[in-house]
């Protein structure tokens, strides 16, 4: 399952056809990586920023992370002072842009040379203040984006290519009619509506991936950008829930035991009767029984598949209806 995604997102952002990504659908879900480890290789589910991260942890490549009411963070750590010190050049060399936040809900930019210890300076409070103010984190990233694609006297200000994801994208900028935006929402809108379709943003190599449940729920102005596409993150089909059955069955449980799930039936049947959950439901359901030491019964997961499709859809949008 989550080859398929990550295999079709590379070949957009690698062909040029976009620089800026919606994935959508599926992605609170886990996701299976593997990890070589003494010589050995190792299998675990992460979330969805953790399979990201792995999967673009590649040589010329910084990639960027930025969710909700929290800070701008840099997959390697020593990549955070490496865009620092570009930043640095970039603005002592006049072609950047300081940044500053208004009254915590806005986000300006001033042009002009300022000096090194200035311009580390303000990168480092800007970085802290992003933590706090949504609009300033964008328009922070936007600089890094503009840094990135800039050239000094002594070449480009950072060789890397840049890849920012950004969790919650839906709630950062979410979808409403203008009129019903605050001043925020809309400072918010307009920075990645000039970032997304910067012709110059196009035509370089660093990406944005934007994480929402749905493209719908991201604000209109940006989410029908020609210039952004999707990629749709599907449910686990049969062979991603039966390869995670296996692997739970094979894994240790809080106490560092290793117990199988006494089921009624096969791990296939299992699977089979699953359809409609992600691998976090299918997971509570099968430490449920674990923990309890009971045999797991098909109407165990008929109940647990009914009660979580309710949750998703609503009580009152989806009814049941069970033969004798």
């Amino acid at each position: 399952m989550s080859v398929q995604f990550v295999r079709e997102a590379g070949r957009l952002l690698n062909s040029g056809q976009t620089r800026t990504l919606v994935l959508s659908g599926n992605i609170y879900d886990l996701f299976r990586i593997s990890q070589e480890h003494n010589g050995t290789l190792h299998e675990s589910y992460v979330p969805m920023v953790e399979l990201l991260c792995q999967t673009w942890d590649l040589e010329g490549v910084i990639v960027v992370i930025y969710e909700v009411n929290g800070p701008i963070r840099f997959l390697n750590p020593s990549h955070q002072n490496h865009v620092r010190d570009a930043y640095v050049r970039w603005r002592g060399s006049g072609m950047g842009r300081s940044v500053s936040g208004g009254s915590g809900r806005s986000a300006t930019a001033a042009t002009g040379t300022v000096s090194q210890s200035e311009a580390g300076r303000v990168f480092d409070e800007t970085m802290t203040r992003a933590m706090t103010n949504p609009a300033l984190a964008l328009e922070l990233m936007r600089q890094m984006c503009m840094c990135s694609r800039a050239s000094g006297p002594d070449g480009a200000c950072l060789a890397e290519n840049l890849v920012i994801l950004i969790e919650g994208a839906d709630l950062i900028l979410p979808e409403a009619p203008v009129t019903q935006t605050s001043e925020a929402d809309r400072q918010r809108v307009m920075i990645c509506q000039d970032w997304f379709s910067d012709p110059k943003f196009l035509e370089a190599n660093d990406s944005v991936v934007l994480l929402a449940e749905s493209r719908s729920q991201i604000h209109h102005r940006v989410s029908r950008l020609p210039q952004v596409m999707e990629v749709e993150v599907e449910s686990p089909d049969l062979q991603t829930r039966l390869s995670y059955i296996q692997f739970f069955n094979r894994s240790m449980d809080r106490d560092g035991e290793m117990r199988e799930v006494r089921l009624w039936g096969s791990e296939e049947e299992l699977a089979e009767l699953s359809a409609g959950l992600t691998l976090h439901a299918l997971g509570q359901l099968l430490k449920g029984a674990r923990h309890d030491e009971r045999v797991l019964m098909p109407q165990d997961v008929v109940h647990k598949v009914e009660d979580f499709i309710k949750t998703q859809v609503g009580d009152d949008v989806v009814e049941f209806k069970k033969p004798e």
